[in-house]
Parts: structure tokens; C-alpha cells; sequence
């Protein structure tokens, strides 16, 4: 039977400590176990005891019934957890050494993938830090999501926008829904939240006269930084496709181009070249003659074709299983797309043009094709 010790305080019964002896180890030492129980309010001296002795024998019970279990486990070579109504685990250290090592470092995330969850987590371990895992209700999650709407200031004392918010929302649902699948809580409070709604913006697209401005300005640029713009604009790649390029990607026979990998940038990491966002990203495109001429003007003039006026950025990375380019070089785009994001940033500035992310979706609907992949005809000037 249990030990039960009772604790007063001015003359009162506060609580009852009950301890239990399960077995003896090896070495012949007792193996226990101990809990508080705090009786209810208002109740007499003797009935706050008879209560305590029926809760310690209800406690008792359950303590050895799950010992049990652990020492058949240990028999069996199996590993024991806890049941989720008995695990106090600490939410940050959760995170940050169970869930972020085997759910996004250790999933073959691209690091750019790996670097924006990092940033999520930032947040969400701030807010939650020294809360326990089990013990975060629907309603803990929605005064988080209410506070990052309201009070939260980011960087610069900005506050989050609405998309920032709903990826807050999903790194969430991934963290407690990986918890519910590894049994450490029993239910995922995630459901019981409802998401964000997403704020719909249109697109910010040139104008007729503005497209045709700004192909008319087009031939003023730098050579290099020209075809950049001219092969995003024609084939809707993404600006890390367009800045992994090779010129072995290119067929000229067939007026083609293989996309076949990414080039980011992380603080963490650097610049890194990789494969693209998703397997279908992997893809044949065509590509039109005039491109194809200042593509080849572009490799056969420098050495490492995409150094942006004299290698002022990044570095190259070169592969060693690409082919030459005109004059034998073996070279990829040598900048992020931070930087060619900037510089047409500034290009735009410069020309009073619109500000807005140069794909083919830049364009007004009769000069666009929302395929990625498909040839995009240039307006009139």
C-alpha cells in the first residue's frame, strides 16, 4: 500500500504526498514512486484523509500497472514511452532537437527550405518558450496567431503579413502533427484551429506602353544583364533556374534549354547550386532565336559568362560534368537571384518603370502565358 503524507499549512490540510515502492533493482534498491494530490476544497480533516487513502490506492494501481508494461518492454528489447497524459516534454527543446533534425535537416530539405523554417521556428519558440508540449491548447495556438496579427513587429518594427502568418500556421500543424504521430501527444490541437485567411492581391503587371518601354530600353543594358531579363521574360523560368545555367544546357539545333538545377542563397549556407524546387521542375523548354544569339555573345565574350559587369557579385561554381561553352568554358551563372533581383530592382527605379517581379506574369494578359516553359511573343514597341 502506498505511504500517504499529509501537508498543513496554519493548521490546514494543503495536500497529501503518496509514495509507492514497485520493486528493487540490481543493486537491491528500491525502485519508487511519487506524486501530489491536493484534496478539494471545503472538505473536513478526516474526509480530505479518506479521500487521499482512495486516491492512493487508485494512483497506486496505475503506477504499477504501467511499470509493468515498462519492464515487459525492457524484456521484450523494445523501446518504452510514456503515455501522452504522462509526459511533461519541453515545446523549444521538442523542436529544436526532435522535430527540426528529423523532420527538416534530416529530410533532404534544400537549404533554402531548411533556412526558412529555422526563421519560422524563431518566432514560434520565442512565444511558446517554457511552455510544455502536452499542455498547448487550441486556444494557447489561437491567441499566438492573434498576437502575431496585432502585436508582433518583425524586422525594421514591421509587422507580419498575412501570408508570413499562415506559413506560422503550417510550420505549427507540421510540429504538433509529427508529435501525434509519435505518440507524445494524443491529440493534435491543430484541428481545432482554424486557418488564416489569405489576403488575394492581383498581380502587378506592365501596362501595354510600359511593356513596350521596356523592351525598348532593353538594348541599353549590359549585354549579360540583358539576356538575363530577355530569357525570363520569354520562358517564365524561375530567376535560381536562369542563374544555374549552363551552356551545355542549351541546344541550339533545336532552339531548346534544360532546366536542371537551382542556384540559391542562404546566410547560413551560402551560395549553393542544386536541382530545382520540385522533380516536374526538370524540364525541356524552347527558346527563341534571338536569345539563342545573346546567350552565345554572352559565353563567347567572358569567361564566366553571368559575373554581372565584371564579377562585382558572387562567385561561380562550376561543373564538372557540363559541356563548354563557344570557347570552351565550363561555366554557370555566377550570382543569386537576390542579386539580379536587385539589379533589375534598380533598373526599374531608373526607367519609372513598375517594380515587380520579372517573369512572364510582369506582362499584361495578352503578352503572357501562365505555362512556365512556353515561349512568351514580345509586344510591340
Amino acid at each position: 500500500m502506498a505511504n500517504i503524507r499529509e501537508k498543513q499549512k496554519d493548521g490546514k490540510i494543503i495536500s497529501f504526498s503518496f509514495t509507492v515502492c514497485l520493486a528493487r533493482d540490481a543493486s537491491g534498491k528500491q525502485v519508487r514512486r511519487f506524486t501530489t494530490w491536493t484534496p478539494p476544497e471545503g472538505l473536513a480533516p478526516t474526509k480530505a484523509r479518506k479521500a487521499a487513502e482512495r486516491a492512493a490506492d487508485a494512483w497506486e494501481q496505475e503506477v504499477k500497472a504501467e511499470y509493468e508494461k515498462e519492464q515487459q518492454a525492457i524484456a521484450e528489447g523494445r523501446a518504452y514511452m510514456l503515455p501522452p497524459e504522462k509526459r511533461h516534454d519541453d515545446f523549444v527543446a521538442f523542436v529544436n532537437e526532435t522535430w527540426f533534425p528529423l523532420q527538416v535537416q534530416g529530410n533532404n530539405r534544400k537549404a533554402k527550405t531548411v533556412s526558412f523554417y529555422s526563421s519560422m521556428t524563431k518566432i514560434i519558440n520565442e512565444y511558446f518558450k517554457g511552455r510544455t508540449l502536452q499542455r498547448i491548447s487550441p486556444i494557447d495556438i489561437q491567441k499566438y496567431l492573434v498576437y502575431l496579427r496585432t502585436k508582433y513587429q518583425g524586422r525594421f518594427g514591421r509587422p507580419l503579413t498575412p501570408k508570413t502568418v499562415h506559413h506560422q500556421y503550417n510550420t505549427l500543424n507540421l510540429i504538433f502533427s509529427f508529435a501525434e504521430e509519435q505518440e507524445m501527444i494524443s491529440k493534435n490541437p491543430m484541428r481545432k484551429v482554424e486557418a488564416p485567411k489569405k489576403q488575394k492581391k492581383p498581380v502587378d503587371a506592365l501596362t501595354q506602353e510600359q511593356a513596350a518601354q521596356l523592351f525598348k530600353l532593353l538594348p541599353s543594358l549590359p549585354l549579360d544583364f540583358r539576356c538575363i531579363l530577355l530569357l525570363l521574360i520569354t520562358t517564365g523560368m524561375r530567376r535560381g533556374e536562369c542563374m544555374g545555367l549552363q551552356w551545355g544546357d542549351i541546344d541550339e539545333a533545336a532552339s531548346t534549354i534544360r532546366i536542371e538545377r537551382n542556384v540559391s542563397y542562404t546566410p547560413e549556407s551560402g551560395v549553393i547550386i542544386s536541382t530545382p524546387k520540385t522533380v516536374n521542375s526538370i524540364r525541356t523548354i524552347p527558346i527563341m532565336g534571338s536569345n539563342m544569339y545573346c546567350a552565345a555573345q554572352v559565353w563567347g565574350g567572358m569567361l564566366c559568362p553571368w559575373a554581372f559587369h565584371h564579377a562585382r557579385y558572387a562567385s561561380c561554381r562550376s561543373s564538372s560534368s557540363s559541356t563548354g561553352g563557344p570557347n570552351g568554358e565550363t561555366s554557370c551563372l555566377a550570382t543569386t537571384s537576390t542579386v539580379s533581383r536587385r539589379l533589375y530592382k534598380a533598373f526599374c527605379e531608373k526607367c519609372s518603370l513598375l517594380d515587380c517581379n520579372y517573369s512572364a506574369n510582369c506582362f499584361p494578359p495578352e503578352h503572357r502565358n501562365r505555362n512556365p516553359g512556353t515561349v512568351l511573343t514580345m509586344p510591340p514597341s
